[in-house]
């Protein structure tokens, strides 16, 4: 690039120098008077002293004597010999500066001041050492961040091959295997089901400390709620791990989240007669596929073959009821999918994190505990300065004919009233609906819903709303919520008798496949099991 500019730049005196030549050389040969320099000058911006050319014609010769009188003087002569001289000077230095930049760039391959920027920033500590020019990206150190010098070379690769979608499935469960099986259109004309906020009560909280996550703590300890001000950045965390693909690690993985059970028998003493036993993100989950938009997102990202596990499923207390645990986990779509390769130098690099420690944090009022970030911005810290304990709530509420047990996450609570936090990308806000912020509040009993709207870790707008808000806002909000649960409740009816009429107490899954949901017992099958099932099929 620096020849190229040389190149250019050395054009422009060459053609001033020539320019000048040839004025100095008709000036002296006398074919170019004064009134001709006068003409020159008006081009440049000067007075206007060119003639019309009805004058031209009137005018008489004039003999080669006169011309020379009216030419340019002694001052003007000495001018352009000294614009001339000025001129090939400069030429002259700029072929000087191209031939060292070429001579430089056979040399060193690059320019010498970004090498000594980078030399002295390693001397320093600022920068790693083991950088090498013109080589592949090096591996991210730390909490996943990727300096702005590091991985600049031209040899780096600028696409790489997406990874395989994430084993969202332990087996996948055939249709001689199945117990039932749906599909969202034997549930369009179900029947609404009513369910007001003032209908659900709170039955019991209970924490787990960071150092302690399996030790239940009740009642919960929630701090309290404090709006932040906008303009305050907050922490973004490393990006999340997506689970293995070995199975006896997958189960592993699997199992860390089941027990909604225990919890729910230590804290609520009458958990045993109730007839569902659930998470509410579980009750959302079943809303999302009624809705076909779970369907949608998982075609879109490669999960159009593969089934997904989407709730495990097991026989309550004495073989009453059933309790629905959560497996699915939407963040796995794009847990390291794709590590960032632009070639534009960020200061940080997070492959897909989050900003919900610090946003909670900055809510909870703590603004002094910071961090400074790679680019030397101060930030709100998430976990990097400490984890907070999680807290939950349980809800029970009665729908349909069946009485409910639900597990709500518990953020904050602002003079006696439930606060829920969440926080979503500037640019991505349209996502988050009235629709599903009201059935979230109707069925976790909150009073307030708090949404931190950020872009690029920056706070730029706080959004408090209430149901009284949304339904002022949108009436017609309370229709729809009531048809989406009535769809729920028939769903979950089925699958009732789908389980009375089995033997064992399970566990069982719900799956995913294709927009079909089916179920299923909740196991692995050995190869020569499924060989032979094949062979029967076929």
């Amino acid at each position: 690039m620096a020849i190229r500019l040389s190149r250019a730049r050395a054009s422009l005196p060459s053609l001033i120098a020539l320019a000048s030549a040839a004025l100095l050389a008709a000036c002296c040969t006398g074919s170019v008077g004064f009134a001709s320099l006068r003409g020159l000058g008006s081009a440049t911006g000067g007075l206007q002293f060119r003639q019309s050319s009805a004058q031209s014609r009137h005018e008489l010769p004039r003999s080669p004597e006169q011309m020379w009188g009216m030419s340019a003087s002694t001052g003007a002569t000495a001018v352009l010999l000294f614009t001339a001289a000025a001129a090939f000077s400069a030429k002259k230095a700029l072929c000087h500066r191209e031939v060292g930049v070429q001579r430089q760039a056979k040399r060193g391959g690059g320019i010498r001041g970004f090498r000594d920027i980078v030399a002295y920033g390693q001397e320093v500590g600022d920068i790693r050492d083991d950088i090498k020019f013109g080589s592949l990206r090096v591996e991210a150190i730390g909490r996943g961040t990727v300096m702005s010098i590091r991985g600049t070379g031209h040899l780096k690769p600028y696409y790489e091959e997406p990874p395989p979608p994430a084993r969202l499935y332990l087996q996948k469960i055939s249709k001689g295997r199945a117990i039932g099986m749906w599909l969202t259109k034997d549930f369009f004309k179900s029947n609404k089901e009513v369910l007001a906020a003032s209908d659900v009560k709170e039955v019991g909280t209970y924490m787990t400390e960071p150092h302690a996550p399996e030790k239940l703590v009740k009642p919960a300890v929630l701090p309290g709620y404090k709006k932040p001000r906008r303009q305050i950045w907050l922490e973004k965390e490393r990006g999340a791990k997506r689970p293995p693909f070995e199975d006896d690690a997958y189960m592993k993985y699997i199992e860390k989240r089941f027990g909604l059970l225990e919890a729910a028998q230590e804290v609520c003493p009458t958990a045993a007669s109730k007839d569902v036993i659930c998470d509410r993100t579980t009750f959302t989950l079943l809303m999302d596929w009624m809705e076909e938009s779970i369907t949608k997102e998982l075609q879109r990202r490669g999960h159009h073959k593969s089934p997904v596990d989407l709730i495990r499923v097991t026989k309550g207390p004495g073989g009453k009821g059933m309790v629905l645990e959560r497996i699915y986990e939407k963040k796995n779509l794009w847990a390291e999918f794709r590590k960032y390769k632009g070639s534009w130098q960020r200061g940080e690099i997070s492959q897909h994190g989050t900003c919900s420690p610090a946003w909670q944090r900055a809510c909870f009022g703590d603004t002094k505990t910071r961090t400074v970030s790679g680019t030397g911005i101060s930030q709100i810290a998430g976990t990097s300065k400490g984890e907070f304990n999680t807290t939950h709530r349980f809800v029970e509420f009665d729908l349909g004919g069946m009485s409910f047990l639900s597990r709500v996450r518990a953020h904050a609570r602002q003079d006696g009233k439930n606060v829920e936090l969440a926080h979503k990308n500037f640019y991505r806000q349209g996502e988050v609906t009235l629709l599903d912020t009201y059935i979230k509040m109707v069925l976790g009993k909150t009073d307030l819903f708090v949404l931190g709207l950020q872009r690029s870790g920056l706070l730029h707008q706080v959004v408090e709303v209430t149901v009284d808000s949304i339904m002022e806002k949108l009436p017609g909000v309370v229709e729809v919520a009531e048809k989406r649960l009535g769809q729920v409740v028939a769903f979950l009816k089925q699958v009732q008798s789908a389980l009375d009429a089995e033997s064992g107490d399970g566990p069982f899954v719900i799956q995913w496949s294709q927009g079909t949901l089916i179920l299923g017992k909740y196991e692995k099958v050995v190869k020569v099991e499924q060989e032979e099932e094949e062979l029967v099929t076929a």
